[in-house]
């Protein structure tokens, strides 16, 4: 059985929530009950969507939210 890449939509899909998840465990050292407040507060820099809301409308709205966890890791006010 030979396997086939995915295509690139799928591929998307898996690849932005793991790098958002990971961006979130850097940032709050791996504390799963900030992580879950984090993705399930509204945030004003997402005009007062969830995280989570965000990541899953698009992947512009998921590399809206990676954007901003990096931006927090890297010091900058969010």
């Amino acid at each position: 059985m030979t396997s086939k890449p995915l295509p690139e939509k799928h591929n998307e899909h898996i690849y932005q929530p793991r790098h958002i998840i990971d961006a979130l465990a850097q940032a709050y050292h791996g504390d799963a009950r900030r992580i879950d407040n984090f993705l399930h507060r509204s945030h004003p820099l997402l005009d007062g969507a969830t995280p989570l809301e965000m990541a899953r409308s698009s992947s512009a709205g998921a590399h809206a939210v990676l954007n901003l966890v990096q931006r927090a890791v890297a010091g900058v006010v969010v």
